[in-house]
């Protein structure tokens, strides 16, 4: 088996969210009382992942000294995004900590209810495909495999 790695796409400056995100940069805002971002990595290390990229970018010393290196049993990582060029680029911040193995993606803005999360780790250790996009419609759950041998 695999072991499964997810980055944390949070390099944002969540002006969206003016005045909520004045003092803390988005992933820290408290939801239930803790930070944003600290549900999505329980949700992942609840799924088997024990390492996580942050790609962090806005206010980025303030992250990484609310999470250090570790968030209960998940090691932490970091890489600054500096100038923020969009998803595709902080997704390629991320090609050296993957190391050529499977890596689960998320946003650090989205909170989700982490249900789907094991299937998709399993599937990754089981059939090892190029990519699982999940996509839910309607409360239907489907979930798209390209073969590993599928290029663009």
């Amino acid at each position: 088996t695999c072991m499964m790695k997810a980055a944390i796409l949070a390099a944002g400056k969540g002006t969206r969210m003016r005045g909520l995100c004045d003092e803390l940069p988005k992933p820290l805002l408290p939801l239930a009382n803790r930070p944003v971002l600290t549900h999505t990595i329980d949700q992942l290390e609840d799924a088997g992942v024990s390492e996580v990229l942050l790609v962090i970018g806005h206010q980025a010393p303030l992250i990484r000294s609310a999470l250090g290196g570790r968030w209960n049993g998940v090691a932490l990582e970091y890489v600054v995004q500096e100038n923020p060029r969009g998803t595709g680029q902080a997704a390629a911040l991320a090609e050296e900590f993957a190391a050529g193995e499977p890596l689960l993606m998320m946003f650090g803005d989205i909170v989700t209810s982490g249900r789907h999360l094991p299937d998709i780790v399993r599937i990754y250790r089981e059939e090892r495909p190029a990519a699982v996009i999940p996509r839910f419609y309607q409360w239907k759950r489907l979930i798209f495999t390209l073969p590993a041998t599928f290029t663009l």
